[in-house]
C-alpha cells in the first residue's frame, strides 16, 4: 500500500472515531437531561443565603414564597404577582398559596415610621377577591407603646369590589389589649361594637351591651 493510500485510510478512521465520540457525548447529555427532568436531585446544605425562595408544585404552580422585604411579592392571584406597591407595608416573611396559586395566608414582619408590625394571617380565598379571615397582630409603636390582637372577620360579600374590599371593616370578634386593658369586642355586620367585655389597667371589670347607634343599653356592674 502506498503512503498516500495509508494516509487516506487513517483520515477515514479518524473521522469515524470522531463521529462515534460525538454520538456518545450526545447520548450522555440526553441521559443527564432526562434524569434532571424526571427525578429532581436531592441536596443538603449547611447554610443557604438567598433573597427569596419559591416553592412550586411539579406543574409549576407556586405554593409558598419566603422572601426579605426587598423581594417580597405583591398580592398573588392564580399564580400571578401584582405590584409589591399594592401592599400597605413592605414586609419580610412568607406567603402561603392555595392550589391555584392564590394567597391563602402568611407571616409578615414589617417596620415603618409608626413602629414595628408582626402578623400571622389566614385568608378567605373567594373569587374574585381574597381578604383576611383571621389574624394575630402585634404592633410596637415608635413612641414605645405596644398592642396585640386576635381578629376574626366575616367573608366578603358575593358582589364585593376587589378594588375597595380591603377598605371595608368586616371584623366581628376582637381580642386585644389596647393601653393594657384586656378587651373582647363583638360587632355586628356593620362593624358597630355591640358587646364589650373589659378589664381595665386599673383592675375594673365590666360588660356593656350597645345598640346599633353606639349607646350603652346595659352595663354590669352599673357605672359608679
Amino acid at each position: 500500500m502506498h503512503l498516500q493510500d495509508r494516509i487516506a485510510t487513517l483520515e477515514r478512521e479518524v473521522r469515524r472515531l470522531r463521529a462515534v465520540a460525538l454520538l456518545c457525548v450526545a447520548c450522555v447529555a440526553a441521559l443527564l437531561l432526562a434524569g434532571a427532568v424526571d427525578r429532581p436531585a436531592d441536596a443538603r446544605f449547611g447554610t443557604l443565603d438567598v433573597e427569596r425562595i419559591n416553592v412550586r408544585e411539579p406543574d409549576g404552580t407556586p405554593r409558598l414564597v419566603i422572601a426579605g422585604s426587598a423581594r417580597f411579592p405583591g398580592p398573588m392571584k392564580q399564580g400571578t404577582e401584582s405590584d409589591p406597591g399594592n401592599r400597605k407595608v413592605a414586609p419580610a416573611g412568607l406567603v402561603l398559596l392555595s392550589r391555584d396559586g392564590s394567597e391563602a395566608g402568611g407571616l409578615a414582619i414589617a417596620e415603618d415610621a409608626k413602629g414595628k408590625l408582626s402578623a400571622l394571617l389566614f385568608d378567605y380565598d373567594m373569587a374574585p377577591v381574597t381578604t383576611e379571615a383571621t389574624g394575630i397582630y402585634r404592633r410596637i409603636g415608635s413612641d414605645g407603646s405596644a398592642f396585640s390582637a386576635w381578629m376574626i372577620q366575616d367573608p366578603p360579600s358575593a358582589d364585593a369590589d376587589p378594588a375597595t374590599v380591603w377598605e371595608t371593616d368586616r371584623s366581628r370578634i376582637r381580642l386585644q389589649n389596647p393601653g393594657q386593658d384586656a378587651e373582647v369586642l363583638l360587632t355586628d355586620t356593620a362593624a358597630n361594637e355591640r358587646i364589650r367585655l373589659r378589664v381595665t389597667r386599673g383592675g375594673d371589670a365590666y360588660i356593656e351591651i350597645l345598640d346599633a347607634d353606639g349607646e350603652v343599653v346595659f352595663r354590669a356592674p352599673e357605672q359608679r
